[in-house]
Protein backbone atom coordinates (compact mmCIF):
# COMPACT_ATOMS: atom_id res chain seq x y z
CA UNK A 1 0.00 0.00 0.00
CA UNK A 2 2.95 2.29 0.72
CA UNK A 3 4.07 2.02 -2.88
CA UNK A 4 0.79 3.58 -4.02
CA UNK A 5 1.38 6.46 -1.60
CA UNK A 6 4.67 7.12 -3.39
CA UNK A 7 3.40 6.58 -6.94
CA UNK A 8 3.56 9.34 -9.54
CA UNK A 9 0.69 10.69 -11.61
CA UNK A 10 1.92 8.57 -14.51
CA UNK A 11 1.66 5.49 -12.30
CA UNK A 12 -1.96 6.32 -11.52
CA UNK A 13 -2.69 6.87 -15.20
CA UNK A 14 -1.34 3.37 -15.76
CA UNK A 15 -3.63 2.08 -13.03
CA UNK A 16 -6.56 3.89 -14.64
CA UNK A 17 -5.86 2.09 -17.91
CA UNK A 18 -5.87 -1.26 -16.15
CA UNK A 19 -9.18 -0.52 -14.46
CA UNK A 20 -10.87 0.45 -17.72
CA UNK A 21 -11.86 -3.19 -18.21
CA UNK A 22 -14.45 -2.80 -15.46
CA UNK A 23 -13.04 -5.73 -13.45
CA UNK A 24 -11.80 -5.86 -9.87
CA UNK A 25 -7.97 -5.97 -9.68
CA UNK A 26 -6.35 -7.25 -6.51
CA UNK A 27 -2.79 -6.76 -5.21
CA UNK A 28 -1.57 -9.34 -2.71
CA UNK A 29 0.37 -8.87 0.54
CA UNK A 30 0.29 -5.09 0.66
CA UNK A 31 2.05 -3.55 3.64
CA UNK A 32 -0.12 -1.60 6.10
CA UNK A 33 1.12 1.19 8.41
CA UNK A 34 2.50 0.58 11.89
CA UNK A 35 -0.33 0.14 14.34
CA UNK A 36 -2.21 -2.30 12.07
CA UNK A 37 -2.74 -5.96 12.87
CA UNK A 38 -2.20 -7.90 10.66
CA UNK A 39 0.46 -5.83 8.87
CA UNK A 40 -0.30 -7.19 5.40
CA UNK A 41 -3.55 -7.44 3.45
CA UNK A 42 -4.95 -7.61 -0.03
CA UNK A 43 -6.02 -4.34 -1.63
CA UNK A 44 -8.22 -4.09 -4.69
CA UNK A 45 -9.29 -1.42 -7.17
CA UNK A 46 -12.44 -1.23 -9.25
CA UNK A 47 -13.74 1.45 -11.60
CA UNK A 48 -17.38 2.06 -12.57
CA UNK A 49 -17.75 5.21 -14.66
CA UNK A 50 -16.27 8.04 -12.57
CA UNK A 51 -16.53 6.07 -9.32
CA UNK A 52 -13.37 4.34 -8.05
CA UNK A 53 -13.62 1.82 -5.23
CA UNK A 54 -10.70 0.78 -3.01
CA UNK A 55 -11.10 -2.55 -1.21
CA UNK A 56 -9.17 -4.17 1.66
CA UNK A 57 -9.68 -7.40 3.55
CA UNK A 58 -11.88 -6.89 6.61
CA UNK A 59 -10.80 -7.81 10.11
CA UNK A 60 -7.75 -5.51 10.33
CA UNK A 61 -7.32 -3.78 13.68
CA UNK A 62 -5.60 -0.42 13.89
CA UNK A 63 -4.62 2.39 16.26
CA UNK A 64 -3.88 4.76 13.37
CA UNK A 65 -5.37 8.24 13.75
CA UNK A 66 -6.73 8.88 10.25
CA UNK A 67 -10.50 9.05 9.81
CA UNK A 68 -10.64 7.94 6.13
CA UNK A 69 -8.14 5.13 6.67
CA UNK A 70 -10.03 3.86 9.71
CA UNK A 71 -13.28 3.98 7.69
CA UNK A 72 -11.63 1.93 4.92
CA UNK A 73 -10.55 -0.77 7.38
CA UNK A 74 -13.95 -0.78 9.10
CA UNK A 75 -16.09 -1.09 5.95
CA UNK A 76 -13.63 -2.96 3.77
CA UNK A 77 -14.12 -0.42 0.99
CA UNK A 78 -13.94 3.29 0.24
CA UNK A 79 -15.38 5.08 -2.82
CA UNK A 80 -13.91 8.07 -4.63
CA UNK A 81 -15.30 10.37 -7.31
CA UNK A 82 -12.50 10.52 -9.87
CA UNK A 83 -8.89 9.37 -9.87
CA UNK A 84 -7.75 12.66 -8.31
CA UNK A 85 -9.70 11.87 -5.13
CA UNK A 86 -8.13 8.41 -5.00
CA UNK A 87 -4.66 9.92 -5.36
CA UNK A 88 -5.43 12.47 -2.64
CA UNK A 89 -6.38 9.67 -0.25
CA UNK A 90 -3.07 7.87 -0.70
CA UNK A 91 -1.23 11.18 -0.31
CA UNK A 92 -3.06 11.82 2.96
CA UNK A 93 -1.94 8.48 4.45
CA UNK A 94 1.64 8.74 3.18
CA UNK A 95 2.87 10.06 6.54
CA UNK A 96 1.63 6.88 8.24
CA UNK A 97 4.58 5.05 6.60
CA UNK A 98 7.33 7.59 7.41
CA UNK A 99 9.08 5.35 9.95
CA UNK A 100 9.12 2.25 7.73
CA UNK A 101 12.09 1.15 5.65
CA UNK A 102 11.06 1.13 1.99
CA UNK A 103 13.17 -1.90 1.29
CA UNK A 104 10.98 -4.25 3.33
CA UNK A 105 7.96 -4.06 1.05
CA UNK A 106 8.66 -6.32 -1.86
CA UNK A 107 5.12 -7.52 -2.22
CA UNK A 108 4.00 -10.74 -3.69
CA UNK A 109 4.61 -11.65 -7.29
CA UNK A 110 2.97 -15.02 -7.02
CA UNK A 111 0.27 -15.62 -9.54
CA UNK A 112 -3.14 -15.96 -7.94
CA UNK A 113 -5.99 -17.82 -9.50
CA UNK A 114 -9.38 -16.38 -10.33
CA UNK A 115 -11.70 -16.70 -7.34
CA UNK A 116 -15.16 -18.21 -7.38
CA UNK A 117 -16.54 -14.68 -7.31
CA UNK A 118 -14.74 -13.70 -10.48
CA UNK A 119 -12.20 -11.47 -8.73
CA UNK A 120 -9.16 -10.99 -10.95
CA UNK A 121 -5.75 -10.88 -9.32
CA UNK A 122 -2.54 -9.54 -10.85
CA UNK A 123 0.52 -11.68 -11.64
CA UNK A 124 2.84 -8.87 -10.50
CA UNK A 125 2.43 -5.70 -8.52
CA UNK A 126 1.81 -2.52 -10.47
CA UNK A 127 5.17 -0.98 -9.50
CA UNK A 128 7.05 -4.11 -10.63
CA UNK A 129 5.41 -4.00 -14.05
CA UNK A 130 6.24 -0.35 -14.49
CA UNK A 131 9.87 -0.83 -13.46
CA UNK A 132 10.44 -3.79 -15.77
CA UNK A 133 8.77 -2.14 -18.72
CA UNK A 134 6.21 -4.95 -18.91
CA UNK A 135 3.25 -4.16 -21.17
CA UNK A 136 0.48 -4.02 -18.60
CA UNK A 137 -2.13 -3.54 -21.29
CA UNK A 138 -2.21 -3.67 -25.06
CA UNK A 139 -2.91 -0.01 -25.68
CA UNK A 140 -3.91 -0.47 -29.30
CA UNK A 141 -6.40 -3.16 -28.39
CA UNK A 142 -7.68 -1.05 -25.50
CA UNK A 143 -8.21 1.90 -27.83
CA UNK A 144 -10.14 -0.29 -30.26
CA UNK A 145 -12.36 -1.59 -27.44
CA UNK A 146 -13.01 1.91 -26.07
CA UNK A 147 -13.77 3.26 -29.53
CA UNK A 148 -16.24 0.44 -30.11
CA UNK A 149 -17.91 0.98 -26.73
CA UNK A 150 -18.09 4.75 -27.11
CA UNK A 151 -19.34 4.68 -30.66
CA UNK A 152 -22.90 5.90 -30.93
CA UNK A 153 -25.00 3.03 -32.22
CA UNK A 154 -27.44 3.81 -34.97
CA UNK A 155 -30.82 3.26 -33.39
CA UNK A 156 -33.75 4.52 -35.41
CA UNK A 157 -37.11 5.69 -34.03
CA UNK A 158 -38.96 2.65 -35.37
CA UNK A 159 -36.61 0.36 -33.41
CA UNK A 160 -37.78 1.97 -30.18
CA UNK A 161 -41.44 2.46 -31.11
CA UNK A 162 -42.00 -1.09 -32.38
CA UNK A 163 -40.73 -2.52 -29.06
CA UNK A 164 -43.03 -0.20 -27.09
CA UNK A 165 -46.07 -0.90 -29.26
CA UNK A 166 -45.76 -4.60 -28.49
CA UNK A 167 -46.86 -3.79 -24.93
CA UNK A 168 -48.59 -0.39 -25.09
CA UNK A 169 -51.77 -0.46 -27.18
CA UNK A 170 -53.66 2.36 -28.84
CA UNK A 171 -51.01 5.06 -28.32
CA UNK A 172 -49.10 4.83 -31.60
CA UNK A 173 -49.01 8.58 -32.20
CA UNK A 174 -47.52 9.41 -28.79
CA UNK A 175 -45.08 6.48 -28.90
CA UNK A 176 -43.84 7.41 -32.38
CA UNK A 177 -43.18 10.98 -31.24
CA UNK A 178 -41.35 9.86 -28.10
CA UNK A 179 -39.23 7.33 -30.02
CA UNK A 180 -38.25 10.00 -32.55
CA UNK A 181 -37.24 12.40 -29.78
CA UNK A 182 -35.07 9.82 -27.99
CA UNK A 183 -33.39 8.51 -31.14
CA UNK A 184 -32.56 11.94 -32.56
CA UNK A 185 -31.24 13.18 -29.20
CA UNK A 186 -28.72 10.33 -29.02
CA UNK A 187 -27.47 11.12 -32.53
CA UNK A 188 -26.18 14.50 -31.34
CA UNK A 189 -22.42 15.05 -31.17
CA UNK A 190 -22.77 16.45 -27.65
CA UNK A 191 -24.77 14.74 -24.93
CA UNK A 192 -27.74 16.63 -23.59
CA UNK A 193 -30.50 15.62 -21.22
CA UNK A 194 -33.69 14.75 -23.09
CA UNK A 195 -36.94 16.05 -21.55
CA UNK A 196 -40.48 15.15 -22.60
CA UNK A 197 -43.94 15.66 -21.09
CA UNK A 198 -46.49 12.86 -21.46
CA UNK A 199 -50.03 14.25 -21.18
CA UNK A 200 -53.30 12.38 -21.12
CA UNK A 201 -56.01 10.73 -18.99
CA UNK A 202 -55.07 8.35 -16.16
CA UNK A 203 -54.25 4.73 -16.95
CA UNK A 204 -53.50 5.26 -20.65
CA UNK A 205 -49.93 3.92 -20.57
CA UNK A 206 -47.81 6.99 -19.73
CA UNK A 207 -46.10 5.57 -16.65
CA UNK A 208 -45.90 2.08 -18.16
CA UNK A 209 -44.08 3.54 -21.17
CA UNK A 210 -41.42 4.95 -18.85
CA UNK A 211 -41.06 1.62 -17.06
CA UNK A 212 -40.56 -0.27 -20.34
CA UNK A 213 -37.92 2.07 -21.77
CA UNK A 214 -34.89 0.94 -19.68
CA UNK A 215 -35.05 -2.68 -20.89
CA UNK A 216 -35.74 -1.64 -24.49
CA UNK A 217 -32.96 0.97 -24.66
CA UNK A 218 -30.49 -1.31 -22.87
CA UNK A 219 -30.91 -3.90 -25.64
CA UNK A 220 -30.79 -1.37 -28.47
CA UNK A 221 -27.86 0.76 -27.28
CA UNK A 222 -25.87 -1.97 -25.58
CA UNK A 223 -25.61 -0.23 -22.21
CA UNK A 224 -27.51 -0.64 -18.94
CA UNK A 225 -30.27 1.86 -18.27
CA UNK A 226 -31.61 2.40 -14.79
CA UNK A 227 -35.10 3.54 -13.84
CA UNK A 228 -36.13 6.03 -11.17
CA UNK A 229 -39.79 6.87 -10.58
CA UNK A 230 -40.70 9.86 -8.45
CA UNK A 231 -44.38 10.14 -7.50
CA UNK A 232 -44.74 13.92 -7.25
CA UNK A 233 -48.05 13.56 -5.42
CA UNK A 234 -46.01 12.59 -2.34
CA UNK A 235 -43.67 15.58 -2.67
CA UNK A 236 -46.10 18.46 -2.24
CA UNK A 237 -44.46 19.88 0.91
CA UNK A 238 -41.05 21.51 1.19
CA UNK A 239 -39.52 19.02 3.64
CA UNK A 240 -40.57 16.03 1.52
CA UNK A 241 -38.30 16.96 -1.39
CA UNK A 242 -35.20 16.42 0.79
CA UNK A 243 -35.25 12.78 -0.28
CA UNK A 244 -34.79 14.01 -3.87
CA UNK A 245 -32.52 17.05 -3.53
CA UNK A 246 -30.89 16.21 -0.20
CA UNK A 247 -31.42 17.90 3.14
CA UNK A 248 -29.52 21.17 3.75
CA UNK A 249 -26.59 21.06 6.21
CA UNK A 250 -27.72 20.84 9.86
CA UNK A 251 -31.08 19.37 8.79
CA UNK A 252 -32.08 15.84 9.69
CA UNK A 253 -31.10 13.54 6.84
CA UNK A 254 -28.32 15.77 5.49
CA UNK A 255 -25.65 13.72 3.79
CA UNK A 256 -27.86 10.67 3.27
CA UNK A 257 -28.25 9.17 -0.22
CA UNK A 258 -31.08 10.66 -2.29
CA UNK A 259 -33.45 9.06 -4.79
CA UNK A 260 -31.28 10.41 -7.62
CA UNK A 261 -27.93 9.16 -6.27
CA UNK A 262 -27.96 6.03 -8.53
CA UNK A 263 -27.29 8.41 -11.45
CA UNK A 264 -23.84 9.14 -9.99
CA UNK A 265 -22.89 5.48 -10.49
CA UNK A 266 -24.74 4.93 -13.75
CA UNK A 267 -25.35 8.12 -15.76
CA UNK A 268 -27.80 6.35 -18.09
CA UNK A 269 -31.20 6.51 -16.43
CA UNK A 270 -34.87 6.99 -17.24
CA UNK A 271 -36.10 9.45 -14.59
CA UNK A 272 -39.90 9.60 -14.43
CA UNK A 273 -41.59 12.42 -12.51
CA UNK A 274 -45.17 11.15 -12.22
CA UNK A 275 -47.87 13.84 -12.04
CA UNK A 276 -45.29 16.60 -12.19
CA UNK A 277 -47.87 19.38 -11.81
CA UNK A 278 -48.36 18.30 -8.16
CA UNK A 279 -44.69 18.71 -7.21
CA UNK A 280 -43.54 21.37 -4.72
CA UNK A 281 -42.37 24.62 -6.33
CA UNK A 282 -38.80 24.18 -5.01
CA UNK A 283 -38.49 20.93 -6.92
CA UNK A 284 -39.61 22.61 -10.14
CA UNK A 285 -37.10 25.43 -9.60
CA UNK A 286 -34.28 22.95 -9.00
CA UNK A 287 -35.22 20.99 -12.10
CA UNK A 288 -35.00 24.08 -14.29
CA UNK A 289 -31.25 24.22 -13.79
CA UNK A 290 -30.95 20.53 -14.70
CA UNK A 291 -33.04 21.01 -17.84
CA UNK A 292 -30.87 23.99 -18.84
CA UNK A 293 -27.37 22.78 -18.01
CA UNK A 294 -27.78 19.04 -17.51
CA UNK A 295 -26.53 19.34 -13.92
CA UNK A 296 -28.75 19.20 -10.82
CA UNK A 297 -27.64 21.15 -7.73
CA UNK A 298 -28.21 19.38 -4.41
CA UNK A 299 -29.44 21.12 -1.27
CA UNK A 300 -26.96 19.21 0.91
CA UNK A 301 -24.01 20.81 -0.96
CA UNK A 302 -22.93 17.45 -2.36
CA UNK A 303 -21.49 17.47 -5.92
CA UNK A 304 -23.96 18.23 -8.68
CA UNK A 305 -25.56 15.26 -10.42
CA UNK A 306 -24.73 15.01 -14.12
CA UNK A 307 -28.00 14.22 -15.91
CA UNK A 308 -26.81 14.78 -19.48
CA UNK A 309 -27.13 11.09 -20.30
CA UNK A 310 -30.59 10.82 -18.72
CA UNK A 311 -34.03 10.75 -20.27
CA UNK A 312 -36.35 12.83 -18.08
CA UNK A 313 -40.05 12.12 -18.49
CA UNK A 314 -42.78 14.20 -16.89
CA UNK A 315 -46.28 12.75 -16.80
CA UNK A 316 -49.47 14.65 -16.13
CA UNK A 317 -53.19 13.89 -16.07
CA UNK A 318 -54.06 17.47 -16.98
CA UNK A 319 -57.07 17.30 -19.36
CA UNK A 320 -56.65 18.57 -22.89
CA UNK A 321 -59.33 19.23 -25.52
CA UNK A 322 -58.65 16.39 -27.96
CA UNK A 323 -61.06 17.73 -30.60
CA UNK A 324 -59.06 20.97 -30.83
CA UNK A 325 -55.74 19.13 -30.47
CA UNK A 326 -56.41 16.69 -33.32
CA UNK A 327 -57.18 19.54 -35.73
CA UNK A 328 -54.12 21.59 -34.84
CA UNK A 329 -50.77 21.76 -36.65
CA UNK A 330 -47.62 20.36 -35.03
CA UNK A 331 -46.57 23.83 -33.90
CA UNK A 332 -50.04 24.59 -32.53
CA UNK A 333 -50.12 21.24 -30.67
CA UNK A 334 -46.87 22.06 -28.85
CA UNK A 335 -48.10 25.55 -27.97
CA UNK A 336 -51.38 24.12 -26.74
CA UNK A 337 -49.61 21.62 -24.47
CA UNK A 338 -47.31 24.34 -23.10
CA UNK A 339 -50.27 26.59 -22.35
CA UNK A 340 -52.23 23.83 -20.61
CA UNK A 341 -49.23 22.75 -18.53
CA UNK A 342 -48.26 26.32 -17.60
CA UNK A 343 -51.82 27.03 -16.46
CA UNK A 344 -51.77 24.14 -14.01
CA UNK A 345 -48.19 24.30 -12.69
CA UNK A 346 -47.88 28.09 -12.78
CA UNK A 347 -44.30 28.04 -14.12
CA UNK A 348 -43.98 29.00 -17.80
CA UNK A 349 -40.18 28.79 -17.48
CA UNK A 350 -40.51 25.04 -16.88
CA UNK A 351 -42.70 24.61 -19.96
CA UNK A 352 -40.13 26.41 -22.12
CA UNK A 353 -37.46 23.89 -21.08
CA UNK A 354 -39.47 20.81 -22.10
CA UNK A 355 -38.33 19.66 -25.53
CA UNK A 356 -41.22 17.46 -26.63
CA UNK A 357 -44.87 16.97 -25.70
CA UNK A 358 -46.79 13.74 -26.26
CA UNK A 359 -50.53 13.35 -25.74
CA UNK A 360 -51.90 9.91 -24.86
CA UNK A 361 -55.47 9.20 -25.97
CA UNK A 362 -58.18 7.51 -23.98
CA UNK A 363 -58.07 3.76 -24.53
CA UNK A 364 -60.15 3.00 -27.63
CA UNK A 365 -62.26 -0.13 -28.12
CA UNK A 366 -59.79 -1.25 -30.78
CA UNK A 367 -56.95 -0.99 -28.27
CA UNK A 368 -59.09 -2.76 -25.67
CA UNK A 369 -59.46 -5.72 -28.04
CA UNK A 370 -55.66 -6.06 -28.16
CA UNK A 371 -55.46 -5.73 -24.37
CA UNK A 372 -58.14 -8.39 -23.82
CA UNK A 373 -56.37 -10.79 -26.20
CA UNK A 374 -53.05 -10.18 -24.47
CA UNK A 375 -54.40 -10.90 -20.99
CA UNK A 376 -56.49 -13.84 -22.18
CA UNK A 377 -53.35 -15.47 -23.59
CA UNK A 378 -51.48 -14.78 -20.36
CA UNK A 379 -54.25 -16.15 -18.11
CA UNK A 380 -54.70 -19.33 -20.16
CA UNK A 381 -50.94 -19.91 -20.29
CA UNK A 382 -50.97 -20.01 -16.47
CA UNK A 383 -53.21 -23.07 -16.77
CA UNK A 384 -51.15 -24.70 -19.50
CA UNK A 385 -53.56 -23.74 -22.28
CA UNK A 386 -53.34 -21.72 -25.49
CA UNK A 387 -55.85 -19.19 -26.82
CA UNK A 388 -57.36 -20.16 -30.18
CA UNK A 389 -60.32 -17.79 -30.61
CA UNK A 390 -62.62 -15.43 -28.71
CA UNK A 391 -66.24 -15.38 -29.81
CA UNK A 392 -67.22 -11.91 -31.05
CA UNK A 393 -70.32 -11.77 -28.82
CA UNK A 394 -68.15 -12.51 -25.78
CA UNK A 395 -65.64 -9.87 -26.89
CA UNK A 396 -68.48 -7.37 -27.16
CA UNK A 397 -69.44 -8.15 -23.56
CA UNK A 398 -65.83 -7.61 -22.44
CA UNK A 399 -65.77 -4.22 -24.19
CA UNK A 400 -68.74 -3.04 -22.14
CA UNK A 401 -66.49 -3.07 -19.09
CA UNK A 402 -65.53 0.50 -18.21
CA UNK A 403 -62.81 1.48 -15.78
CA UNK A 404 -60.73 4.54 -14.94
CA UNK A 405 -57.80 2.32 -13.95
CA UNK A 406 -56.67 1.42 -17.44
CA UNK A 407 -55.25 -1.71 -19.02
CA UNK A 408 -54.22 -3.40 -15.78
CA UNK A 409 -57.78 -3.42 -14.47
CA UNK A 410 -59.11 -4.64 -17.82
CA UNK A 411 -56.59 -7.46 -17.53
CA UNK A 412 -57.72 -8.31 -13.99
CA UNK A 413 -61.31 -8.44 -15.21
CA UNK A 414 -60.44 -10.85 -18.01
CA UNK A 415 -58.31 -13.07 -15.78
CA UNK A 416 -61.09 -13.31 -13.16
CA UNK A 417 -63.55 -14.33 -15.86
CA UNK A 418 -61.26 -17.09 -17.15
CA UNK A 419 -60.57 -18.37 -13.63
CA UNK A 420 -64.29 -18.60 -12.88
CA UNK A 421 -64.92 -20.45 -16.14
CA UNK A 422 -62.30 -23.04 -15.16
CA UNK A 423 -63.69 -23.33 -11.62
CA UNK A 424 -67.17 -23.91 -13.04
CA UNK A 425 -65.88 -26.91 -14.99
CA UNK A 426 -64.66 -28.50 -11.73
CA UNK A 427 -61.72 -29.91 -13.67
CA UNK A 428 -58.53 -27.89 -14.08
CA UNK A 429 -57.03 -30.46 -16.41
CA UNK A 430 -59.84 -29.87 -18.90
CA UNK A 431 -57.81 -27.00 -20.43
CA UNK A 432 -54.25 -28.29 -19.97
CA UNK A 433 -52.43 -28.67 -23.30
CA UNK A 434 -55.45 -27.51 -25.32
CA UNK A 435 -56.22 -24.68 -27.70
CA UNK A 436 -59.13 -22.80 -26.18
CA UNK A 437 -62.18 -21.35 -27.90
CA UNK A 438 -63.79 -18.77 -25.57
CA UNK A 439 -67.53 -18.24 -26.03
CA UNK A 440 -70.67 -17.45 -24.06
CA UNK A 441 -72.18 -14.44 -22.35
CA UNK A 442 -70.99 -12.31 -19.48
CA UNK A 443 -74.20 -11.27 -17.75
CA UNK A 444 -72.66 -9.30 -14.90
CA UNK A 445 -70.42 -6.22 -15.11
CA UNK A 446 -68.38 -7.52 -12.18
CA UNK A 447 -67.86 -10.83 -13.93
CA UNK A 448 -69.96 -12.93 -11.62
CA UNK A 449 -71.37 -14.67 -14.65
CA UNK A 450 -69.52 -17.32 -16.61
CA UNK A 451 -68.63 -18.19 -20.14
CA UNK A 452 -67.43 -21.42 -21.71
CA UNK A 453 -63.96 -22.62 -22.56
CA UNK A 454 -64.19 -25.25 -25.32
Amino acid sequence: MRRFCQSTKADYEELDMILSDGQLHVFNNRELPLGCNPRKTRIGFEKDGDIYTLYVDTGVETSVNNEDFVLLLKNGELKFVGMDDLMSFFTSIKTLFKYIDISDDKGSSEKSSESEHGVITTTNTLEEKICTGHAVVDRQKLEEINNERNQIKEVWPEDISSALKNQIYGQDRAIDALAEGIATNYMRNSEKVYVALLLGPPATGKTETGKLLPEILSKLYGRDYGFIKIDCNTYKREHTIHSILGAPPSYVGSGKPTLLDPIRKNPYHIVLFDEIEKAHEDLLVALMEALDTGFLSMADNSPKIDMNKCIVLFTSNIPIDMDVYNCASEYEKNEMCKDVFTKHCGRPEVSRRIRDFMVFDSVSDDAKVDIIIKFSKRALADYGAELFHIDENLMSDFLKFRTKYGASEIGNYVERAISRAIIKSRNRNIVVGKKIYMKGVLNCPLCQGHFELV
